[in-house]
Order: structure tokens, then sequence, then C-alpha cells
């Protein structure tokens, strides 16, 4: 605080206060609780995050407003079609870009403002239906970005508009500091790499599982072997780890299939009955027409006296208790083709149930992969950093905490030097390594 009210007698802005900050604010931190330590870094955050995003620093572009990003930059599009509530909901951005609406088709997205993606879509929906409609688009969750190297919390962190890199890092849980005094000795050393050891370990059962998962999409009994898992746990444990995929791949191939059967089953059962019925139908029709016909007959000679108002009341019963007959083959009739149309229904939804939660899982463990072999990388290299700073400690060095961020476009992967103050984007990934300057 009393740097910040230095600064105003001096005329600073707070990005010239930003190294000397956190310099002081992680010294300050060390010796705090976990929660006074979370609270400390939003209160640094709170007091350099402003001036230093209406400052940006040399060689970068600040940051643009919502409405001016790239939508592909976001993972969830919320869309809504007045007129149209069919339409209106959550839309996913696919890989290649699009999104696929009904009745509209796909539409790419890549490069569009949500404004310009509005125009879009409202020119698209009056082309379409004749009528003029102002469609709204906002972003339901942008894509994240993903912190490894030296931080605490090593992983996916969402991103929001003006996010800088120290923000990111203090999501992550701020600078990764081993426990203790000995910020060099075994202790430290051996909790790392017990972290390196678990996530290893989570990373090979989730390389399986996605496995098996691929191979349930395509309705295969077979699992192929992931070059990554082979890589990281030997052909042998790979191989081991896949038929224990296999057998849970099998029975739930195997109740998928029992559902299906007992669908098929009841839907055989009910076409005989159908049929039944529709046979009975037609005969009670053909007996209905048989007996009005004798109605008739009965009818011309009541009127000539040879037959007496007891008959034709008789003939009007029997036609009565006909039609009667008719009317309750034909609401069975309905009731089973109803049961049918139900049964064909429970299929198409079992089916379907089943790819969405296929796809879903399938989308989960690709993350959990993801963040694994983060939170395994994390590991190492603060394994590596705690030998080397206890190396450093004994030649008095100086350790530089160096920031990089990895970002991916159309044309590939670019990797740039960063500061504190430097604005990241959705999908960037930052690292946090260290160096060792020779101390004066």
């Amino acid at each position: 605080m009393e740097a910040l009210r230095r600064s105003q007698s001096e005329g600073l802005n707070g990005s010239d206060l930003i190294p000397s900050l956190t310099m002081i604010a992680f010294l300050t931190l060390r010796n705090m609780s976990d929660r006074m330590r979370r609270l400390s870094l939003l209160a640094v955050l709170a007091c350099l995050s402003a001036p230093a995003l209406a400052q940006s620093p040399p060689g970068t572009s600040p940051i643009p407003d919502r409405g001016d990003i790239d939508v592909a930059n976001a993972e969830r599009l919320a869309l809504r079609f007045p007129g149209n509530q069919e339409m209106t909901g959550d839309y996913r951005i696919g890989v290649d870009g699009t999104i696929s609406i009904p009745l509209l088709g796909r539409i790419p997205v890549r490069g569009m403002s949500t404004a310009q993606l509005e125009e879009v879509l409202s020119r698209r929906l009056e082309q379409m239906t004749g009528r003029s409609n102002a469609v709204t688009v906002e972003v339901a969750a942008y894509k994240p970005l993903f912190v490894t190297g030296l931080v605490t919390r090593p992983g996916a962190v969402p991103w929001h508009p003006g996010m800088t890199v120290l923000q990111a890092v203090a999501l992550s849980g701020g600078m990764f500091r081993p426990a203790g005094p000995n910020v060099g000795g075994p202790a430290a050393g051996e909790v790392e790499m017990a972290r390196y050891r678990r996530a290893m370990e989570d990373r090979k059962r989730a390389l399986a599982a996605l496995a098996r998962l691929q191979a349930e999409r395509q309705d295969s009994t077979e699992i192929q072997v992931p070059p990554a898992l082979v890589t990281i746990a030997g052909q042998k444990e790979a191989e081991e780890l896949i038929a224990a995929q296999k057998t849970l791949l099998l029975s739930r191939q195997r109740s998928f299939s029992n559902q299906l059967s007992s669908l098929k089953r009841g839907m055989e059962l009910a076409a005989q009955e159908l049929d039944g019925l529709r046979e009975q139908g037609k005969r009670v029709a053909e007996l209905l027409q048989m007996q009005r016909d004798a109605r008739q007959r009965l009818g011309e000679l009541q009127q000539k006296g040879i037959v007496v108002a007891q008959r034709a009341f008789e003939a009007d019963m029997k036609v009565s208790e006909l039609e009667e007959k008719t009317a309750n083959v034909a609401v069975a009739t309905a009731r089973v083709q109803a049961t049918v149309a139900a049964m064909q229904r429970d299929t198409v939804v079992l089916t379907e149930e089943r790819k969405a939660s296929i796809e879903a899982e399938i989308d989960r463990l690709q993350k959990e992969v993801s963040q694994l072999a983060d939170e395994a990388a994390s590991a190492r290299q603060a394994y590596n950093a705690i030998a080397g700073a206890s190396i450093a400690a004994e030649r008095g060095d100086r350790i530089e905490i160096i920031y990089s961020v990895v970002r991916s476009d159309q044309t590939g992967q670019t990797t740039m030097k960063a500061d504190q103050s430097t604005p990241l984007k959705p999908g960037d990934v930052l690292i946090v390594s260290q160096d060792f300057r020779a101390g004066e």
C-alpha cells in the first residue's frame, strides 16, 4: 500500500509497479495460510488489473471488446431465434469452426464477431422463411486457457475478456513454492515426485478408458492399444490395461444389446397382436355389412306386413352389437399401434442417448488426459526447480521467472515471450518456467 501511495505522488502508473509489487507479494505470501494467501492474491489483482489493461506492454495489442472477439474462440454459443423456439438454444462450435443449426444447416463462424454472426443468421433465416427476424448471439462459454509449469495448480483456467498472465497465474494458485524453509530439501522433492507418479498412473487409466470408448463408438469388440499408452506404460502394462477395459467394453455392449433385443421382441409381439386385430376387424366388418343388408330386407318385408316388428328389433340389436365390436377392435388396434410407436421411439432414444453419452465421456476423458499430462509435466518441472533452486542457493544465483505463451491459429502454433501484463486469448497455453542468473 505504501508503494501505491508513493506512485500517486510520483505520477507512476500501475504497470510500472507490477514487478516490485509482485516480488513483495510473493515474499509476503510465503508465510501466510492458504486462505490468507488467496485473499491477498485477489487484492493484488484488484490493484494491478485495471492499470495493466489500460496500458499494454510494447509489442502487444490490447484485448478487443467482447463484441469484436472471434466467436470461434468460444466453446458454446447461445442463439435466440424470436418466433422459432425449436431453434433457440446452446450450440457447440465444431473443430472445423462451424455450428450446425436446424433448418439453416452448417454455418462457418471462424473470423466473425457476435454482431457479424447475428447479421449472417438473420439474413439466412429470412431467406429460408421469408420473414424478417433479429437473431441474438451470445457467448455461452469461452475456450479455457491452460497454465503449466511452476504454478500451484496447473491445468485449465476459465478465460474472460481482458485476462492477463498475472491473473492466469493467480487463478492457478500462484507461483509454485515448496513447503518448508528448506526449499531444496529432499521432502519437497519427494512430494513433487509422488505427484508426478500419481498423475502418470491416472493418465494411463484415462488413456485406456478413452481407447475403450472409441471402440464402443465404432461398435467394435476390439480395442486398439494407443501408442501414447505404450510410450508411458510400456507394451506389457499397456496390453494389461486394455485387456481390463475390453472386459468392461463387452459387458456394456451386452447390456445395450439386451435392451435393444427386449424392445425388438416387444415390437414383434405387438406386430403379431396388431395383425390379429386387423384380421378380427376385417371379419367383424364383413358380418356387420351382412347384418345391415339383412336388416334392410327385413325393413322392406315389415313395410309389406310380412314380418312383425319384433324381428326387426332383434336385427337392430345385432347390428348394434357388431358396431360396438367394430369400435372395440378399432380402439385395441390404435392402442397396439401406439405401443409399437412408443417402442420404436424408445429404440431411437436409447441409441441416441448411448451415442451422446459416449461422445460426452470421450470429450471428458480427452480433457482429463491433457490435464494429467500438464500435471505430470508441472510436477516434473517443480521437482527440477527444487533441485535447481538448491544448487542456485548454494552458488548465490538469482532466479528469474520466464513466461511463454503458445498460441494456435489456422496457420499453426506460435510461441512468444510474455510478461505479467501480457493479455491472453482463449485456448492459449501459458508456460511458467525459471532460469538462473549468476549473482552479482
